[in-house]
């Protein structure tokens, strides 16, 4: 007599292993960037900008220089003006799209940053355009608080009286603010990574 076919028997599942009460698994903490590297990465970014719109600048006044009739003081200003009133367009829209798109600038690139939220996940589009929104309190006037000083320093060794900008004050103040909050905040976040959640970190 043939043996009866044998049966097929499933294997009973493995019992699911549980983690004690009262684990909690470690995830290390994100190595959030130096402040000197996210200085260097700024200067990059701003001297790419400088020299974008150092350029079109150059191309309005030429292109008014080129055009027949006399060239007076008011109509190279009115040929200047739209560089002028595109260069905080310009800077937002820069940091804004790459950070939202790439997670990083170029400048940051170069440094091997990027720019993530508290959670962990890329920011979005809206995450980087708050933060970069708080920047323009300094960013784009960085250049006149150079300026500023630079020339304060050679007013006063030529024995002349110092000039305040209250505009570039105003700039160098937030920068201020923005350079303690980097300082004293346990995620080193200035305040438009405070308002966005986000925090730049080593990539």
């Amino acid at each position: 007599m043939s043996a009866p076919p044998a049966t097929f028997q499933p294997v009973p599942p493995l019992p699911r292993q549980l983690p004690p009460r009262g684990f909690t698994f470690q995830v290390p903490p994100p190595v959030t960037a130096s402040l000197g590297r996210r200085a260097v990465a700024y200067v990059l970014d701003f001297t790419m900008l400088a020299v974008l719109l150092a350029v079109l600048t150059v191309g309005a006044a030429v292109a008014r220089l080129l055009q027949p009739g006399e060239v007076t003081p008011e109509a190279l200003a009115n040929a200047l003006l739209p560089v002028l009133l595109l260069a905080v367009p310009i800077f937002l829209l820069y940091f804004t799209v790459l950070e939202g798109v790439w997670g990083r600038t170029l400048g940051k690139g170069a440094l091997g940053l990027r720019v993530q939220r508290m959670d962990g996940l890329p920011p979005t589009l809206l995450d980087s355009f708050v933060r970069n929104l708080l920047r323009l309190l300094w960013g784009p006037s960085l250049l006149n608080v150079g300026i500023l000083v630079l020339g304060n320093v050679v007013l006063i060794l030529a024995g002349g009286e110092p000039v305040l900008d209250v505009l570039a004050l105003v700039a160098l103040a937030f920068l201020v603010v923005d350079l303690w909050l980097i300082h004293s905040t346990e995620m080193e976040q200035r305040l438009g990574d405070l308002a966005a959640g986000t925090i730049v970190v080593q990539a």
